[in-house]
């Protein structure tokens, strides 16, 4: 097992701390990659209570966790500093740069307990599923007080370790390679494309999200129902049978329906589909871990949408 320690520093224009929030298999994804990349880059991932026993200790301020990613049957071991949120505690190191990993379910309570650490100026970049909802819970939890920055990914992964204080390795597999998308902002694009997370800024943003919220409605729950990977369910007769009134509803709630046409989001799931064929979708992995799912956020977000018109 090849056991990450150094690389050759290359021209970065985002040098900015960044604090990752969420220890779920996207989350641990991108921190270790940028950290495989750039072993010096100033990363910390913030961890619930439960997390400590899991931790190295360096000293006795600074603590560690122990990631090993596997790709291909190719395990690498990389160290990420990490920290415990206490809500209780104002540090005087404030949280520039948020990168929220959780749980859509999840994000405003998580950024409701880092809050008092956040800087004035700082900004929240959120990496969820069903990231147009979650923008929306955000900036009602925050007033608009902080930038937003919406960050999209179709790499796939999950955690194949089971969360107990007895295994100090965290394990992800990363079982997909795709594409990840910022909005924006080509210096932090940079940095995601330098890591191996084939990263590119842009623009259009909130179209591409709809495009990944297609991807979403349609994997995620049948995955989910019917207990398989991505590459799998595309061979399901309720797979065939379900997603073409899945497309057609949220092509008609989104406010792009020329770009958005039920055979422009097909070609969009099956690449989707194609990238991503031995992943669990995070949907099944919830329901594996009888986890509260996303399922809200996703098709519910769609419903939602049709309701206001």
């Amino acid at each position: 097992m090849k056991r990450v320690v150094s690389t050759t520093y290359q021209s970065l224009p985002f040098m900015e701390p960044i604090h990752v929030l969420g220890g779920g298999s996207i989350g641990l994804l991108f921190a270790s990659s940028i950290r495989m990349a750039f072993p010096s880059y100033p990363l910390t991932m913030l961890l619930r209570k439960h997390h400590e026993p899991r931790l190295e200790a360096e000293g006795t301020r600074k603590k560690f966790m122990e990631v090993c990613i596997s790709h291909r049957n190719r395990p690498r071991i990389v160290r990420i500093p990490a920290a415990i949120i206490d809500a209780s505690k104002n540090n005087e190191t404030k949280i520039r740069n948020l990168l929220v990993a959780t749980k859509a379910p999840d994000a405003s309570a998580a950024i409701e307990s880092v809050r008092p650490n956040l800087h004035p100026s700082s900004r929240i970049m959120v990496l969820c599923n069903g990231a147009l909802a979650v923008r929306d819970e955000i900036n009602e939890l925050l007033n608009d007080e902080h930038r937003i920055t919406l960050i999209s990914t179709t790499h796939g992964a999950f955690r194949d370790d089971d969360d107990g204080p007895d295994d100090e390795l965290y394990h992800v597999t990363h079982a997909g390679v795709g594409k990840t998308f910022v909005q924006s902002d080509a210096p932090l694009a940079q940095l995601l494309d330098q890591s191996g997370l084939q990263a590119e800024s842009k623009d259009d943003m909130e179209l591409h999200l709809w495009q990944k919220l297609a991807a979403n409605c349609t994997i995620n729950p049948l995955t989910a129902i019917l207990g398989c990977t991505n590459g799998q369910v595309a061979q399901e007769d309720m797979f065939r049978t379900m997603v073409p009134g899945i497309l057609e509803e949220l092509s008609q709630v989104s406010c792009y329906p020329q770009e958005l046409r039920p055979d422009l989001l097909q070609g969009f799931v099956d690449q989707v589909i194609a990238d991503t064929m031995d992943n669990k979708s995070s949907m099944l992995q919830d329901v594996l871990r009888k986890k509260r799912t996303e399922i809200d956020y996703l098709n519910g977000y769609v419903v939602k949408k049709g309701l206001e018109l």
